[in-house]
């Protein structure tokens, strides 16, 4: 994480990302990994 997000309030985003398991014997989650988006212009 960059120190710029960091500043900005996603610290919390360091570490594991836990998904939800409703039922151990079903694959019901899950997720993708994707490059940060370009910054944007306020």
């Amino acid at each position: 994480m960059t120190p710029a997000a960091k500043a900005a309030g996603w610290g919390y985003l360091a570490g594991p990302v836990t998904l939800d398991d409703g039922d151990p014997k079903v694959d019901e989650s899950y997720g993708y990994l994707a490059p940060a988006a370009p910054p944007q212009m306020p």
